[in-house]
């Protein structure tokens, strides 16, 4: 996906005047079926192994040594630093790009309205006129993503808003330095093999629709947010953004934000 492009329209059209630092909170909590599945298929485990079997792959493990281990074992080989002594040929593999499947289950038919939107921008503020401000700052993000998304075959697939999300988490927590395009986009086509499953097949379209407006949403909300820090100067505001990132980070990949980075090749240990 276009990123970059991504990330200048929300913070041209999405930037308010007035500093979004007002709303009560920016917490990511959304209880729905995606949720729990997340939390299944996800949160829990398969994500972790997803993004660890990435990250060794790049350090010379074949797929079958990978398979052969307990995701407890990978995670332990990136804390000791590893860097392939182990893995027989400590020959760094390219990280081929991930086919996308036929009709994937992260995928959602839209209906002709935003579904959490309005619950959402009550829940951040109890003033009508933010509000309203705040749903028109939502509702540019999405559209500027959906217009992105499209052009890679990602519109309304949960795959793809969940990897802008973690973009933008990850912008932010670096300070404004954005993840490569082309590793986000293996991301999300990764994301959408580990979705493809009949459980996620089995998630409501609109259950998976307001969870696609909650990812969204939250990241137009981190970059806008960013941007008023920035331009406000407020150091203490970009702190307890970088913070809320950095969870956020841990709370999608199980991983310490400091210790990988999104490169061309998908993600890696940091260097």
């Amino acid at each position: 996906m276009n990123f970059k492009t991504l990330v200048a329209l929300v913070v041209v059209f999405c930037w308010p005047g007035w500093a979004l630092a007002q709303y009560k909170s920016y917490g990511y909590t959304f209880s729905n079926p995606v949720t729990a599945q997340c939390n299944t298929n996800f949160w829990s485990g398969m994500n972790s192994r997803l993004i660890y079997r990435m990250i060794l792959k790049k350090h010379g493990y074949t797929d079958a040594q990978l398979t052969a281990m307990s995701t407890q074992q990978m995670y332990d080989l990136i804390q000791s630093g590893d860097k392939g002594e182990k893995a027989g040929k400590p020959q760094p593999q390219e990280q081929a790009r991930t086919a996308a499947p036929e009709n994937p289950a992260s995928r959602f038919k839209p209906t002709a309205k935003r579904l959490l939107l309005p619950e959402m921008v009550k829940s951040l503020t109890e003033n009508p006129a933010y509000q309203g401000a705040l749903l028109e700052v939502f509702e540019a993000g999405l559209q500027a993503y959906e217009k992105e998304a499209k052009k890679l075959g990602l519109a309304n697939d949960l795959a793809g808003s969940i990897a802008f999300f973690i973009g933008c988490a990850y912008t932010v927590y670096r300070d404004g330095d954005e993840p490569n395009e082309t590793g986000l986009e293996m991301l999300a086509r990764a994301l959408q093999q580990q979705f493809n499953t009949p459980a996620f097949r089995g998630i409501p379209d609109r259950d998976k629709q307001k969870f696609h407006e909650l990812t969204i949403a939250l990241a137009t909300y981190l970059l806008a947010t960013r941007q008023t820090a920035v331009e406000t100067k407020d150091a203490p505001l970009a702190a307890t953004l970088k913070a809320a990132a950095a969870e956020a980070l841990k709370g999608f990949l199980k991983m310490d934000p400091a210790r990988f980075q999104i490169t061309a090749n998908g993600v890696e240990l940091a260097k």
